[in-house]
């Protein structure tokens, strides 16, 4: 339930602020592609969004890769340790 309200106090005001955000820079941008004869005009709004965006993807991709890494090599730990005998067992017995 915490969570849930969490997310509405975050998403609610970010939200607002894209709104306006984009409200306010809808001049358009030339975007220029160096070796190609291409370019594009798109509003400043745009293209601000969609790097912000791209750049939350890959980073939560990069560290989404980092965190599989390093959850192999705690399962590789934990079943080494798993497999090592203990001098206290053999006390116990």
């Amino acid at each position: 339930m915490f969570s849930k309200i969490f997310v509405r106090l975050i998403s609610l005001p970010l939200a607002i602020i894209f709104v306006v955000f984009s409200i306010n820079n809808r001049g358009d941008v030339r975007l220029d592609f160096w070796p190609l004869s291409v370019h594009y005009e798109i509003p400043l709004f745009l293209v601000v969004l969609v790097m912000l965006s791209l750049g939350i993807i890959l980073g939560s991709f990069f560290s989404w890769t980092a965190q599989i890494k390093e959850q192999k090599k705690v399962k590789q730990k934990d079943l080494y340790v798993e497999k090592t005998p203990s001098p206290l067992a053999k006390d116990k017995m």
